[in-house]
C-alpha cells in the first residue's frame, strides 16, 4: 500500500483510479496560458493567483510554481509566479456574495422567504 498526501491528486490524478482527469493542475494551468495569444503568455504566467481551498494547503503555491516552471519551457519558466489572495479560503464566498448582489438581484431567495411561501417562490422569481 502506498501513502500519498491528498493534494498529490491535484498534481498526479492518474495515480488515483477514481479520478478521470488527464492533466494535473499544473498542466491544466499551463495549457490554459498557452491557449491564449502568444503576446500575453508572460503576463499570464507571472500573475497566477490562488484562491479558495488550495490557499490553505501548506506548500501548495510553491509546489505549483515549481511544477509549472518544470514543464513551461526555458523562456516561460523564468516568469512563473504564484501568489495567494488576502482572503484565501474565504474568496469564493466573497465572490458568491458579490455575484448575488450585482447579478442575481431580485431572483435571490432568502431562507425565510422560502419557508414562508414554499417552493413556488422559485417559479415566481424565475419568471
Amino acid at each position: 500500500m502506498e501513502l500519498f498526501n491528498v493534494p498529490e491528486a491535484l498534481f498526479q490524478p492518474k495515480l488515483f483510479k477514481d479520478l478521470n482527469h488527464e492533466q494535473g493542475i499544473h498542466e491544466a494551468a499551463l495549457a490554459t496560458v498557452i491557449q491564449c495569444d502568444d503576446s500575453i503568455h508572460k503576463d499570464l504566467i507571472s500573475n497566477i493567483i490562488l484562491s479558495g481551498g488550495p490557499c490553505m494547503i501548506k506548500g501548495f503555491a510553491e509546489r505549483l510554481q515549481t511544477s509549472i516552471a518544470g514543464i513551461a519551457g526555458e523562456e516561460l519558466s523564468k516568469h512563473v509566479n504564484i501568489s495567494s489572495t488576502v482572503l484565501g479560503s474565504e474568496e469564493p464566498y466573497v465572490g458568491a456574495c458579490a455575484y448575488k448582489d450585482k447579478i442575481v438581484g431580485d431572483m435571490w431567495i432568502e431562507q425565510q422567504e422560502f419557508e414562508d411561501i414554499g417552493p413556488s417562490i422559485a417559479w415566481k422569481r424565475g419568471s
